[in-house]
């Protein structure tokens, strides 16, 4: 194990341009836990070790795999096992898409800033629709900190402020807006508080997501 922990934590993955993350890359982090053996004083039988992958578009599961297995034949070990944990597939929104652009329009109304629509990630579920062809934005969201943690906040203003946008994005989306005042649409003050001189602390997160596939990998020492 430990000549399969050496040669994948060099193994650097294939880098695809994404424009959606112009300044990131597919990574392979390997091992990230390893178990074996029964005592320090017993040679063990078995090893196994865990990795974890961040994948971009153009990236596959199975394309990761190929490369892995690639890397284990050129050390001529053929016994051995490797599990997908968990996979959420690289996935992306057209910016252009009607829900994108009606949440956009949305947060630049109230907020008086148009967002930034970039990728995001690790991951979330999101994918599922987007896999499913329903253009999904994944990431818009309050001013906060701490996420998952015993002191994770949110700042209530920003809550506020954010349920304005999502009102405002709903009826733009199903045409409310356009079909009572179509001129609403070209940013003309809407029927809802505009915070006037505020700006949004959190752009519009993004549109493709920033997946991961977690493997496991075991095999005789």
């Amino acid at each position: 194990m430990a000549r399969i922990a050496l040669a994948l934590s060099e193994r650097p993955l294939p880098n695809i341009p994404s424009e959606a993350f112009p300044d990131r890359k597919s990574v392979l982090t390997f091992p990230t836990l390893i178990r074996g053996g029964s005592g320090i004083n017993v040679v063990p039988s078995s090893c196994e070790a865990y990795g974890d992958v961040r994948l971009l578009p153009g990236l596959s599961a199975e394309r990761v795999k190929e490369l892995i297995k690639d890397e284990l034949q050129k050390l001529s070990i053929d016994t051995y096992r490797l599990d997908d944990l968990l996979v959420v597939p690289p996935t992306e929104t057209n910016p252009q898409a009607e829900i994108v652009q009606a949440l956009a329009t949305a947060a630049e109304t109230i907020t008086g800033v148009r967002p930034r629509l970039e990728g995001s990630g690790p991951a979330c579920d999101g994918w599922m629709l987007i896999a499913k062809g329903i253009p999904t934005v994944c990431g818009y969201g309050v001013t906060c900190g701490g996420v998952h943690g015993a002191d994770e906040w949110v700042d209530l203003e920003s809550l506020r402020r954010v349920t304005e946008v999502y009102t405002h994005t709903i009826l733009l989306y199903l045409g409310i807006y356009k079909e009572c005042q179509p001129d609403l649409l070209g940013l003309i003050q809407p029927p809802l508080p505009i915070l006037n001189g505020e700006t949004s602390e959190r752009p519009i997160a993004p549109i493709p997501l920033y997946p991961w596939h977690r493997a496991s990998l075991s095999a005789p020492r």
